[in-house]
């Protein structure tokens, strides 16, 4: 039997959706709520991570995001997600920031921790770990990776909320991306 247990947890949440017209929209939005975060966009040619640091959003090219190629983005930290996506020929958003409980209306979450693919890295620039593995994906992380083999993977950790239809049919109704943590036995 596994000795794995479903981790969970509450917290309060503010939600703030809304929709984007230009790049500098999303990044005044990232502006006014991030200090630090680490991104993934999926964008129409490929899919790739980031930091944001010093209001600038730095990739692994040192490239820029290009509006119409954004399908989905998300900017997070420990406490917070902005998510976008592409809806139609527009670009949706919805900002969640988990706050302390306070024993109302608090939602509960599911901790999960996804393993990325890569069992070799190595440092290309510092802060920056690219990832590899046999079968051919590589790709670029913003994190300093210590350690990562296939006993020790790099995880991404995900926040997946729970919702309740009728007070009593438990679904998940959305989730955030939270930060890198290294996995092992």
């Amino acid at each position: 039997m596994s000795e794995k247990v479903l981790k969970t947890a509450k917290c309060s949440e503010t939600i703030t959706k809304r929709t984007f017209k230009t790049i500098e929209e999303i990044q005044e939005t990232i502006n006014q709520n991030f200090q630090e975060a680490t991104i993934f966009a999926l964008l129409k040619d490929k899919a790739t991570f980031g930091k944001y640091t010093h209001q600038q959003i730095e990739l692994p090219d040192n490239e820029n995001i290009a509006f119409h190629k954004i399908e989905e983005m998300r900017i997070f930290d420990p406490n917070k997600e902005l998510y976008i996506w592409r809806e139609n020929n527009s670009l949706k958003g919805r900002l969640r920031k988990d706050l302390p409980e306070t024993g109302k209306k608090d939602i509960e979450y599911v901790i999960s921790d996804l393993v990325l693919w890569g069992t070799r890295a190595k440092t290309e620039k510092p802060g920056w770990t690219t990832l590899k593995e046999d079968r051919g994906i590589e790709y670029t992380v913003p994190f300093p990776v210590k350690r990562v083999d296939e006993k020790h993977p790099l995880c991404l950790t995900i926040h997946t909320y729970i919702g309740y239809i009728n007070d009593i049919q438990a679904s998940y109704i959305d989730s955030r991306f939270v930060g890198f943590t290294e996995g092992g036995e």
